[in-house]
Order: structure tokens, then C-alpha cells, then sequence
């Protein structure tokens, strides 16, 4: 009898050991341990912490930044969150944009905590600071066509940017011993367009945070030149007037294991794979061992628990498998619409120089033809091909967002109502076109120039597909999108939005490609019939309105795209538009500077405005239009081009601006990237004129400008 009972209490004593070890191997760790305070630090950080407040810079990613719920995130965000749970505190934050305010806030106690700082001598007079946290090298950046800044002493009489308060700005200033102009800068971003488009030569910044700006900025033409002897190590910084502060962060930042600080920095700002197991790794193993050790003893009572779990396990990770797939789906098709929008981004500029070489031409030959004389329908020719490339460069802007979009309140109705007015002129009479538009529909704010192109592009798919006639359905409706639907949908936040639908009776599209229909470049159409750009521009406009768009098919049935826009949070019917231009006078006698480097565009420039009445001067540089203005004060327009070898247009336009503050200034240029931010790049300019354009464009803006009246 009593060996019977030691066998009885034997197994289940078994089972309690295996399941506290599987506890310890499976169940994940709730929290770090605390960090042990003296019990003054620990009296007085509990008695304060409401009250010390934490700044953090709300412009430095990938290190310090608002995210879009507006939430303190980055590298740094994430170093302190580790320190409040070992200290089982939460500081209140104060966002801060200005650096030197943070500095000064700082130093005055207002500020407590900086999260992420460098150490030096003139800060350290009024702030502790931590061990070191994470390192960045500092680096020279230019642009590709300066091939000779590999190092400081390089810069000798450049002008170099710097952002004004950082570290980089003091060490920059120490080393330079007049060799070169130092010259400060708001933030990162300014610097890095400053180098861009010429107004400085070389900008000295950490590596991480120009990685992240210039890649975000779409800054194609810059490049890491150079290497400095200088790195930020970030710190955790603290007022010299709470030294117990300093201390308890110290001992709270000396707890977090190197390998948690060294995940932190690989997820902002490193793209190296670590190496080796971590010693969270070597310890979960050796809890498995003895798990498994264990497990072999109490197997007979824990099998069935085991199998029960391991089928739910394989259920969970087949859903995950499938989500993966799906995601990893969306993200190649981001990646390549991406790349070429880089490569599109990129050649923008020099194409437009060429196509207005080649339109201008065209046009003025056209303009001497006094009547039907030969030749007069090749130019016809000459002129609709170079609109056709125009377009095209504009399509591949379009789908890689970096098109210039004017956003306004749209009612999605009435573009569609025009469309369909459109159409019926140009589609064939056996197919009819149908509208389901639902009543009292939101307000979008959209570009209404690009959701028309969304509209005729959708519309002419459909058109192909029905090539012995059929039904074209447009139809809308209010929809709310919840969690389950934008998962489904893909990279949209749950909330109220506006649906329209472009719908076709055709064909179909076979299952095996549907996923393939707004790759760039893909059609099913025969050569000649399509460049398969048109489902392209169309994503690539849905999401530079932050919607997204879906495809529904079924062969022999038809096709329906489904375009979901978020709606505007202010529900008002926009404004009728009035783009009329007509009556606007396009001959003057004034006196025009014509500034470009391209010679074919100054000659036809020059010959165009001549004709038009005015007295035309010309330079091929910045320099050289600098020399001729001093010759000529009483130009009364000039015409600029900003991305020109030599001083560049953008100093230019400096210079001239200082001559003479009241001059008229028109920018013309084919650059890409003047739409996102031409309002600061051609501050103190009159306006701007992007290429190719018509003559008579031209004429009307220079008239435009002259008379004073704004044409944005």
C-alpha cells in the first residue's frame, strides 16, 4: 500500500515540474527587472518625476521624431522606454523643433531630459550625460559631379553647411581656421536641398540622418563624398540640476544589456545581420535542455496537451504564412514602382531639355509658315510626338508620387459626370455608358486634373475590352472601412471614405495575371497598342492620395477597378474652377534676360520673344548673366534656369536679387523635383514655368509676370 501511494504522488509531481519549466521556456517575459536605487534617488524620483520633463526634437529621423499618430518615436524613443521600465517611471515629453531652444531649455532646468545628445565641453558645463548609447560617423555630402571632397581640407574656399546648434556645426567651426565659409542651416533637410540645387557646395552632417532625408526627399543627384575624424556619440543628457536624475538614468541605461541596445540601433539605423547567438538566445536554449530533460520523464501526462497546442500553432502559422505572402506581394510592387520613379525622377530634367529643344523648333518653323506650305504636316508630327513623350514623362511621375499634385475639395460625382460627357464624343456608339452615383457623397481632397486621368485611363481599359461593344458602368458610394477590410485592401488606415468603381461587360482578365495589371510596363495588349503605363500613373496617383485601389475580375463577365479615397474631414462642395485665359495679351517691348545653358533653347527662346515684340539679351551661365545685367539695369524680366554648371541658377537668382530687389523673375525650368518644392527653392522669384512648354505659354506667363498678375 505504501509503495502504491509513492507512485501516485510520483507522476503528478512530475507534471507540476514540467509545466513551470514549460512556463519559463514558452511564456513570454513580462517586463525588465527594475533597477536597484539608493533609497534617496528612488525617494526623490518618485516624488518628482511627474515634473521632469523630457524634450525631444521632433525633426531628427531616423533618431528622434513624431510619428504620424504623433507619438515621440525613433532610436532614441526607444532607449528611454528601456530606461522608464527599469526605473518603473514614464517622464512627460514636450515635443521641441528648434534645437538651440532644446539646448537653452536644457541648461535652465526646464528641460531635464534630452534623449539623444553629444557631449561636449561647452554643453557639459550645464548637463551630465550617460555612457554612450550608439555611434554615427559624420560624413561630406555633395553632389556626383564634385568628385574631388573626399576630406576637410578639400573644402578649402567652398561654402559648407552645417545645421545650426548641432555638434557638427562646433567641430566644423573649430577645424576650419578659415579655410572655408560655414554657413548654418534650420534643420538636415535644408541643408541637404541646399547642396542639391546649388546654393552651397558640400553639407556636413551625421550618416544616419542624411541616409534617411535624402532617400525620403527623393535627392537623386547627392552622394557621400568625404569622411570627417568626427563621430556622434549619442548620450542620454540630464540637467545639472537634478544630479539624482543623472544618476538613477546612468544606472538604469548601464542595465540594458549591450545586445538590446545593439537591436535597437540595427532596427533605425544599421543594415547589418548580427552575428551569433545573444545571451537571451544561449539562456532560452539551455531552459529548452532542461525542458526537454524533464518532458522525458512526465511525457505520458502532457502529450495530449502538447498535440493540442502544436495544431493550433500550425493553424496560427499557415493564417501568418498567408498574410506574409500578401504583404511581401505589396511590397515588390512598392519596390519597383519605387525604382523607377528614382530613374524617372532622375532623367526628368534632361528630357524636358531635350523635348523643348525639339517642340520650340517646331513651333517657331510653324510660325514663319505664312500658309499650306511643305513640310507644314511633319511639323504637325513633330510637335504631337514631343506631347506624347511629354505625357509619357508625366506618367512615369505620376505612379512614382513624384508629380506635383494640386489638392483641392472634389466631389467625385461631378469629375465623373464630366468624364462621361468626354467619352461619349471619343468611345465607339455600341458600347453605352451607364452612371450608379450615390446621393450626398463625401468630399474627397484630390488633385482633379489626376482623377481625371485616373478615369479616362481606367475608361479606355475598359473600352479595349469590349471590342464588339458592351456596358461601361461608373458608379460611387460612402464606404467605411474597418480593420479587416484595410488589411484585405492593403496599407490604409480604417475610417471614412468615397468609392468610385470604373466597371466593363468584356472579356475578363485571366486569374494567372490579375495580379500583374499595375506592374509598370506590363500589358497584354499587341505592340503598338498600349505602353502599359495607363494602370501604372493610375496606382501611383491612388496612393499620392492615400488610397488604394483593387481589381475584381472574372473571365467571360467583365472587369470592375474599385478606387478608395480617404474623405476630407471638411465637407464642403468646392468651388466651380475658372482656368480661362483667353484675352490675355502675349506681346510687350520690354527688355528680357534669357538665362540657360542648353544653346538651342536660348537660340529659339531669343528668336521667339523677338517676334513677339521685345528686346531679347541672352547668357549661358549664371555668371555671365550677372556681367550682362550689370551692362543692362534696366532689364525688365529675366528668365532663369536653376540646374546650370558653374555658379548655378539658384545663387544667380541670389545675386540678381541683390542688384536689384524689385526685379521680375521668372523660372524656367524641366526639373522634376521644382513641383514638390518649388515654393522655397524660388523664394524671391516672380514664378515658375516648367518644360517643355508651348510658345504661347511662354508668351502668356512673361506677359503674366510683367503685368503683375500671379499664375502659380
Amino acid at each position: 500500500m505504501r509503495r502504491f501511494r509513492r507512485k501516485t504522488y510520483l507522476l503528478p509531481g512530475l507534471a507540476l515540474i514540467c509545466f513551470v519549466l514549460a512556463a519559463a521556456v514558452f511564456l513570454p517575459r513580462h517586463g525588465a527587472e527594475r533597477t536597484v536605487l539608493s533609497p534617496e534617488e528612488r525617494a526623490w524620483l518618485d516624488a518628482n518625476c511627474d515634473s521632469l520633463f523630457l524634450y525631444f526634437n521632433t525633426d531628427f529621423p531616423p533618431i528622434e521624431f513624431i510619428s504620424p499618430e504623433g507619438e515621440f518615436a525613433g532610436l532614441g524613443a526607444d532607449v528611454i522606454a528601456a530606461v522608464e521600465e527599469r526605473l518603473g517611471v514614464t517622464f512627460p515629453r514636450r515635443p521641441c523643433s528648434d534645437w538651440n531652444r532644446h539646448l537653452e531649455a536644457l541648461a535652465s532646468g526646464e528641460c531635464a531630459i534630452a534623449p539623444t545628445i553629444v557631449r561636449t565641453p561647452d554643453r557639459e558645463e550645464y548637463a551630465f550625460f550617460s555612457q554612450p548609447y550608439a555611434r554615427v560617423p559624420v560624413v561630406i555630402i555633395s553632389t556626383r559631379s564634385k568628385q574631388d571632397l573626399e576630406s576637410l581640407d578639400d573644402l578649402a574656399g567652398l561654402d559648407v553647411a552645417v545645421v545650426s546648434g548641432y555638434a557638427t556645426e562646433q567641430y566644423v567651426r573649430t577645424v576650419n581656421n578659415d579655410r572655408y565659409h560655414v554657413i548654418p542651416k534650420w534643420n538636415v533637410p535644408d541643408g541637404l536641398r541646399a547642396v542639391s540645387f546649388g546654393e552651397v557646395d558640400a553639407f556636413v552632417e551625421n550618416l544616419a540622418v542624411a541616409a534617411y532625408y535624402t532617400d525620403r526627399e527623393g535627392l537623386s543627384n547627392l552622394r557621400v563624398s568625404g569622411t570627417t575624424d568626427f563621430f556622434f556619440d549619442w548620450s542620454i543628457g540630464v540637467s545639472r540640476r537634478y544630479p539624482l536624475l543623472s544618476s538613477a538614468i546612468r544606472k538604469a541605461l548601464a542595465d540594458i544589456p549591450p545586445s538590446e541596445l545593439e537591436a535597437m540601433q540595427r532596427c533605425w539605423i544599421s543594415m547589418e545581420t548580427h552575428q551569433g547567438l545573444s545571451p537571451e538566445a544561449i539562456r532560452t536554449l539551455g531552459l529548452a535542455a532542461l525542458f526537454v530533460g524533464a518532458l522525458l520523464v512526465g511525457l505520458t501526462v502532457i502529450t495530449l496537451f502538447l498535440k493540442r497546442r502544436l495544431n493550433e500553432k500550425v493553424q496560427s502559422l499557415q493564417e501568418a504564412q498567408q498574410e506574409l505572402l500578401a504583404q511581401s506581394q505589396r511590397l515588390q510592387h512598392a519596390e519597383k514602382m519605387e525604382a523607377l520613379g528614382t530613374l524617372a525622377g532622375g532623367i526628368a530634367h534632361d528630357f524636358n531639355n531635350i523635348l523643348q529643344i525639339i517642340s520650340g523648333y517646331a513651333q517657331l518653323m510653324m510660325a514663319r509658315n505664312t500658309g499650306d506650305e511643305p513640310g507644314s504636316d511633319e511639323l504637325a508630327q513633330i510637335l504631337g510626338a514631343s506631347r506624347r513623350a511629354a505625357a509619357l514623362i508625366n506618367q512615369l511621375l505620376a505612379f512614382s508620387r513624384k508629380m506635383e499634385s494640386r489638392k483641392v475639395p472634389l466631389n467625385i460625382n461631378r469629375e465623373i459626370a464630366n468624364a462621361s460627357h468626354i467619352l461619349k464624343q471619343t468611345i465607339p456608339r455600341m458600347i453605352g455608358i451607364r452612371l450608379a452615383l450615390a446621393p450626398a457623397l463625401r468630399i474627397v481632397k484630390a488633385d482633379p486634373v489626376q482623377i481625371e486621368q485616373i478615369l479616362l485611363n481606367l475608361a479606355a481599359n475598359a473600352v479595349d475590352a469590349m471590342p464588339d461593344g458592351g456596358s461601361l458602368l461608373f458608379a460611387t458610394a460612402n464606404v467605411d472601412l474597418d480593420g479587416a477590410m484595410c488589411r484585405e485592401l492593403g496599407d490604409v488606415a480604417a475610417g471614412e471614405f468615397v468609392m468610385f468603381s470604373v466597371s466593363d461587360s468584356g472579356k475578363g482578365i485571366p486569374g494567372e495575371i490579375i495580379d500583374k495589371v499595375f506592374n509598370p510596363f506590363f500589358t497584354t495588349k499587341e505592340p503598338g497598342k498600349g505602353t502599359g503605363l495607363g494602370l501604372s500613373s493610375t496606382y501611383g496617383i491612388v496612393k499620392n492620395h492615400d488610397g488604394c485601389i483593387r481589381c475584381r475580375s472574372e473571365e467571360g463577365r467583365g472587369t470592375s477597378f474599385e478606387v478608395f479615397l480617404p474623405a476630407s474631414p471638411v465637407q464642403m462642395e468646392p468651388d466651380s474652377r475658372d482656368e480661362n485665359l483667353a484675352g490675355v495679351q502675349s506681346r510687350g517691348d520690354e527688355t528680357i534676360l534669357v538665362v540657360d545653358d542648353e544653346p538651342g533653347i536660348l537660340e529659339q527662346t531669343r528668336e521667339f520673344l523677338s517676334m513677339s515684340g521685345y528686346t531679347v539679351l541672352t547668357a549661358e551661365s549664371g555668371e555671365r548673366a550677372l556681367e550682362v545685367f550689370g551692362k543692362n539695369p534696366g532689364t525688365d524680366l529675366v528668365l532663369l534656369d536653376l540646374n546650370m554648371p558653374g555658379m548655378g541658377g539658384y545663387r544667380c537668382l541670389s545675386e540678381l536679387l541683390k542688384l536689384s530687389p524689385t526685379l521680375k523673375v521668372l523660372i524656367v525650368s524641366g526639373h522634376s523635383a521644382f513641383g514638390q518644392y518649388g515654393e522655397n527653392l524660388t523664394r524671391g522669384a516672380s514664378g515658375f514655368l516648367g518644360k517643355p512648354y508651348r510658345m504661347e505659354e511662354l508668351a502668356v506667363r512673361v506677359r503674366e509676370v510683367l503685368d503683375g498678375a500671379s499664375g502659380d
